[in-house]
């Protein structure tokens, strides 16, 4: 048996080889990096703050007294009474001059008259005041004030859960990835419920 081969068909073979071997690597770092962008954790971190708050006769008094300055538009701040949730805008219960540089600073105070925001308060109600950081899902400050009383609290972090796209779905199983942000907490509980698609 007498096989002859071509010089020009040899070139074309090492080109043709070279090229499969780049489009195989260029795939292979493309889902390398979507895979670790998946698992990569919040960028924004848990802010340190120490806000007090007072109610005197139908006032509410809210003020970061130490920590980070709290950006107007990630902050996020509701007074809830009567049992009815009441959102706090910055701009209009907080001075015009502290307002101008889009973060709420330390001594800076809230001022908000319940007597004009909630329909029938009478003085003799509580008040539950709740600041929250937006981007790093923050819980800046959750007290009950009562009239005549005040209360400092340092910001805590709620513990998260973000479950990924599952894997590897068939009729009876599917593989989920989960990742957990616990800070503080020694440990939390982690329940899920799941459902069959109406689609196919």
């Amino acid at each position: 048996m007498n096989l002859r081969f071509s010089r020009k068909n040899h070139g074309a073979v090492g080109v043709i080889g070279v090229i499969l071997l780049v489009a195989i690597t260029v795939a292979l770092a493309g889902t390398i990096y979507l895979m670790l962008q998946s698992f990569t954790p919040s960028d924004s971190a848990p802010l340190a703050v120490v806000i007090s708050g007072q109610l005197d006769d139908d006032v509410v008094f809210l003020a970061p007294q130490a920590g980070a300055l709290l950006a107007f538009d990630a902050t996020k701040v509701m007074l809830v009474v009567n049992g009815l949730s009441y959102p706090v805008d910055f701009q209009t219960f907080l001075s015009s001059s502290a307002y101008e540089n889009g973060k709420w600073e330390s001594g800076e105070s809230l001022t908000v008259d319940l007597s004009g925001l909630a329909y029938n308060y009478s003085s003799s109600h509580s008040v539950h005041a709740t600041v929250v950081n937006l981007n790093g899902n923050t819980l800046l400050y959750d007290m009950t004030l009562r009239k005549g009383s005040s209360g400092t609290q340092e910001s805590q972090v709620i513990p998260q859960v973000v479950t990924l796209t599952p894997s590897n779905v068939t009729f009876r199983s599917a593989v989920f990835q989960m990742t957990f942000t616990i800070e503080q907490y020694p440990s939390v509980d982690v329940r899920f419920q799941y459902k069959t698609s109406s689609g196919s």
